[in-house]
């Protein structure tokens, strides 16, 4: 009976974590289709992450693959679909000379394909401060998942705008 309800809580997008408190998941699927403006390439992702029960956290996956070049860095970015919003915080970087934040984020697996994870704190939220977002509002990252004012998006050395995008849910 218990392996049912843990069956049917993660098929509804819900963990059980070992503090006994239920986690939230968000995730997107991403594709060049996603992207503002839009590109044509057959590169694709995923993005799922946990937002712990105290909200003090999220831990997260990002996959891609088949990307026409080198990645270079993937981001969360505060904006609704079919607008480009400035970053939030960093996944994974392979440039030098990014924003300095409390944990630096993990480099980028490649060179076209690879899987990255790790935990977002509010030490690394850099902004964006044009859109009313500060350094370090962890709370208001939190509501963008949540309300799908966020998105994920990986760039490239052919496309450094972004090559795969996808809205967070």
């Amino acid at each position: 009976m218990v392996r049912r309800k843990l069956a049917l809580a993660a098929a509804a997008g819900w963990l059980f974590v070992a503090s006994g408190a239920w986690a939230e998941q968000v995730r997107t699927d991403l594709t060049s289709f996603a992207e503002v403006p839009t590109i044509a390439t057959l590169a694709s992702g995923s993005f799922r992450a946990m937002i712990r029960p105290n909200a003090d956290r999220i831990d997260y996956e990002l996959s891609y693959q088949d990307l026409t070049d080198v990645v270079q860095q993937a981001h969360i970015h505060l904006g609704t679909a079919g607008t480009i919003g400035g970053i939030i915080t960093f996944l994974c970087t392979n440039r030098e000379n990014e924003p300095m934040v409390s944990d630096p984020a993990p480099a980028c697996p490649g060179p076209t394909s690879g899987t990255v994870s790790g935990t977002i704190l509010p030490g690394d939220i850099i902004g964006p401060i044009g859109q009313n977002l500060n350094p370090g509002e962890f709370d208001k990252l939190v509501a963008a998942l949540r309300n799908g004012g966020a998105y994920v998006n990986v760039h490239t050395a052919a496309n450094p705008a972004g090559e795969i995008r996808g809205q967070v849910r």
